[in-house]
């Protein structure tokens, strides 16, 4: 797989661009701020997924994945919370970003029914856990990173958790 790290100049981002999350809820895998007050978002670019990390207006990490080749977990459609995660690595780190909907509808005591977050890993060393604030998460579920990767051949297989290219 390809993975490009995409280096910003802080010096080179207008005003009018600063970063806040994914441009529209369409193409929203996952955005929030995380406990600590920096931003985390997964945005669904053309053919693209792109994850980016760090104070709103100057992210301290962006990597990129085409949508077709990203480690993407889907819903496996049992139980009470739709939860899905996609993984991004660069070098020996893996971010793994979820994005969460509690099905059953909370009532405004039990605040919100949406939740998030990324675990960052180095092989099998869990680095570092951070979780969305819940007022701060948009997580739009669809199926756009599976339709994706069945028009590039690929079908879900869940009793392995991997993708793999169907037979012509």
């Amino acid at each position: 797989m390809r993975y490009q790290v995409l280096a910003i100049a802080l010096s080179s981002i207008a005003s009018t661009s600063a970063w806040a999350g994914c441009v529209s809820e369409e193409m929203t895998f996952v955005s929030c701020t995380v406990k600590g007050g920096k931003m985390l978002s997964v945005c669904l670019e053309g053919d693209m997924a792109v994850y980016r990390f760090g104070p709103e207006g100057a992210p301290e990490i962006t990597l990129s994945e085409p949508l077709a080749t990203i480690d993407y977990r889907p819903w496996p459609g049992i139980g009470s919370t739709i939860w899905e995660v996609v993984r991004f690595t660069n070098g020996d780190i893996t971010y793994a970003v979820n994005g969460s909907i509690l099905r059953i509808a909370a009532d405004e005591a039990d605040g919100p029914n949406l939740g998030g977050g990324v675990e960052v890993w180095r092989g099998e060393n869990l680095l570092a856990t951070l979780e969305c604030l819940p007022s701060s998460v948009a997580f739009p579920w669809s199926q756009t990173i599976g339709d994706a990767k069945r028009a590039a051949g690929l079908e879900w297989f869940p009793e392995d958790q991997s993708w793999k290219r169907t037979s012509d």
